[in-house]
């Protein structure tokens, strides 16, 4: 019998799409063996992906070159309801939501799926934004494929099993709680694989010839001595080899030598170790710039012509854009819109990247002129349009 069962509450999904019968297609369900009722497993070891991030340069780049080219630019929000957009502005400001969407997207692009929570109660408006950790976070679906609970697992300690857990170790979610943002889901899989999981392969190979590598370069670091002590006349013994031998062990920067005639010192070279490795290593650099579709001049690597590299960023520029289109399509229906309804407000925001151009930003100008030459204007409404005009103004509204 599931521990669970009394204590999940229903997740009604809103971001995907709602709650209908109208769907036949089923969907195949990999449902976690680890806990009966606690959601789907996991596509891919989460917590080997966090550690990859953590300790290998490489993907740490990768991932903070896509949230800088993502998130970099700045944001700003649309809307033909000033009051609507006031809101916005306000909440935006209030939970530090650039920094929090920088999180967000590193969950996602990382673990596959970015879980934000939204605190507060249904009709009213969050104060504050929190990121769950993917590695906890567990999605049950129905037959034809809609989420109907999301279940997080807070383990009290590392080491504890997954056997041992019990109903108070588990949080529910309502969908107004949390805001999901997947990457790269493929097929009907419940969660997102990232831009991490398809490089494992060439990340262990990588990984697996640098240890090679630094391991021959350590034991040769130094150019060994072979010593022919005798001749063919003169035989050593066993025991002036052995001898002799003992003092090649004990060789310092500062030993010195003294033979007869009957002992030859030779230094053995093995060549450049390094280098047998280069084409190695290119290829398998080669094929990481591939699979994370990032160009190599970003990455401070990589001498191509000028239109190359013109071309080469072009097209990291569009897979940048439709990230952002996927990215916008949460905030918008879910996070600004619980926004929006607690207030009142059914208008609906556009969540625009980049900074307003100086046309948008001259129309905007003009318009709030006109509304403070409104007699009737209320103080408060004419106090929050004189602190936007000198926002667009770039002067401090303080």
């Amino acid at each position: 019998m599931s521990i669970f069962k009394e204590d999940i509450q229903i997740y009604e999904p809103t971001i995907f799409c709602p709650i209908t019968e109208d769907f036949k297609g089923k969907v195949l369900k990999q449902d976690n063996n680890l806990t009966q009722g606690l959601g789907e497993k996991h596509p891919f070891d989460l917590v080997q992906i966090e550690s990859l991030y953590k300790k290998f340069g490489f993907v740490t780049a990768v991932i903070d070159k896509y949230i800088d080219f993502v998130v970099g630019p700045g944001f700003f929000v649309k809307s033909e309801n000033l009051k609507a957009k006031t809101i916005i502005e306000d909440f935006i400001t209030a939970t530090n939501f650039s920094t929090v969407l920088r999180a967000w997207l590193k969950e996602a692009l990382m673990k596959g799926t970015g879980y934000l929570e939204m605190s507060g109660v249904q009709n009213q408006s969050p104060d504050a934004l929190k990121i769950l950790d993917a590695k906890y976070m567990f999605i049950v679906r129905d037959d034809v494929g809609i989420i109907t609970k999301i279940n997080q697992i807070a383990l009290p300690k590392r080491s504890m099993a997954w056997s041992a857990l019990s109903a108070k170790d588990m949080v529910s979610f309502e969908s107004w709680e949390v805001a999901i943002l997947p990457c790269n889901i493929v097929g009907d899989s419940a969660y997102g694989l990232g831009i991490i999981y398809s490089s494992m392969q060439i990340i262990d190979g990588l990984i697996g010839l640098e240890r090679d590598m630094n391991y021959l370069l350590h034991r040769k670091a130094n150019s060994p001595i072979h010593a022919k002590v005798g001749s063919e006349k003169y035989i050593a013994k066993p025991a002036a080899i052995q001898e002799f031998g003992q003092k090649l062990e004990s060789l310092q920067n500062k030993t010195e030598f003294a033979t007869d005639f009957n002992v030859e010192m030779k230094v053995l070279d093995f060549g450049e170790i390094g280098q047998k490795f280069d084409v190695a290593l290119k290829h398998h650099e080669d094929m990481l710039f591939f699979a994370f579709q990032v160009p190599e001049v970003l990455m401070g690597r990589g001498s191509i012509a000028e239109g190359l590299a013109k071309v080469q960023l072009e097209t990291f520029e569009r897979r940048i854009q439709s990230m952002q289109d996927e990215i916008e399509k949460v905030i918008e229906t879910v996070i600004f819109k619980r926004v929006l309804l607690a207030n009142g407000i059914q208008e609906h925001v556009e969540f625009e990247w980049g900074q307003p151009s100086t046309s948008e930003r001259h129309e905007r100008i003009a318009k709030i002129a006109a509304l403070l030459n409104i007699a009737w204007l209320s103080p408060q409404m004419r106090v929050m349009l004189e602190r936007e005009l000198a926002v667009l103004f770039g002067m401090n509204p303080k």
